[in-house]
């Protein structure tokens, strides 16, 4: 796991100039910022990885981004996992994270992620 986002957004670079090398576009290759717990507060990556979209976004166009959602929630009592997912991908939001692992069966958090329902 990356330390810290520079080292996050210099992987990034090495992997993606090896890809250009090798003949592979930008818009073939997937980020994934592997965030951690957010119950983990020593070890939190949940600002780190909004961090490495921003540092991403400019240098890498074209690129794309997944991300699990519920790897922020992990360890999480299970009635606070559907809020600490939501606010996730409405955080995630702002970096057009186009890809997303969610929980299909949280119909407020399908809400978001689809743009509909109560002015998300």
């Amino acid at each position: 796991m990356p330390r810290d986002v520079n080292e996050r957004g210099a992987i990034a670079a090495e992997l993606l100039y090896n890809a250009n090398e090798k003949g592979i576009g930008a818009e073939r290759i997937w980020f994934d910022p592997i965030a951690t717990p957010a119950v983990n507060i020593q070890s939190n990556h949940v600002k780190p990885c909004l961090e490495f979209f921003e540092h991403v976004t400019g240098p890498c166009p074209g690129r794309q981004s997944i991300v699990g959602l519920s790897n922020v929630s992990n360890g999480a009592p299970n009635h606070l996992r559907p809020y600490l997912n939501r606010t996730y991908l409405m955080m995630l939001m702002k970096y057009n994270i186009i890809r997303r692992f969610l929980d299909a069966f949280d119909t407020e958090l399908l809400e978001i992620a689809r743009g509909t329902g109560r002015n998300w």
